[in-house]
């Protein structure tokens, strides 16, 4: 995939994934990913930092794992995506602590709200399986500078984009 994006007219940036498994408490991949795979992707082309750093719960309770993950993503100077939908309180703080800086999985429009506030990029998202703007709208609306604020997609299916 790297390197066809290489061939592309277009400038194709590229997140290394944070979690394989996800959650390794609960799934299995059929790999996993360490400190020394990211470490390793992150060193190709185009590749400019982590991506869904969806272990929340490992962020927020600095776990070994999910912090040497974030801190070879932020030595290389690297973007840390966040994937923390609900979190919300000292539980969020706890998160950004942690190094990811941007959420696209918000849910409702206080924890939009309360998200923007303690200074994540926070992504507005459309997708074939959940579509929140119209609830994010209600989020923003009170506050007068969105310059943390973006519109995403994400898990969009091939008719969807067609339509």
């Amino acid at each position: 995939m790297l390197e066809s994006a290489l061939k592309s007219p277009l400038r194709i940036y590229t997140l290394v994934p944070s979690c394989v498994p996800a959650v390794p408490s609960v799934e299995n991949a059929g790999a996993s990913f360490t400190d020394l795979e990211v470490h390793e992707l992150l060193q190709e082309d185009n590749v400019i930092g982590i991506a869904e750093v969806m272990d929340y719960i490992g962020v927020i309770n600095d776990d070994e794992r999910m912090h040497n993950i974030i801190k070879v993503g932020e030595e290389q100077d690297g973007f840390i995506q966040g994937h923390a939908p609900y979190v919300t309180g000292t539980e969020l703080c706890a998160y950004l602590c942690g190094g990811p800086v941007s959420d696209h999985e918000v849910r409702v429009a206080s924890e939009l709200s309360e998200k923007l506030r303690k200074g994540m990029h926070v992504n507005i998202k459309s997708s074939s399986l959940s579509d929140t703007v119209q609830e994010f709208i209600k989020g923003i609306k009170n506050i007068p500078i969105h310059d943390f604020v973006s519109l995403c997609t994400d898990d969009v299916h091939a008719a969807d984009l067609l339509t």
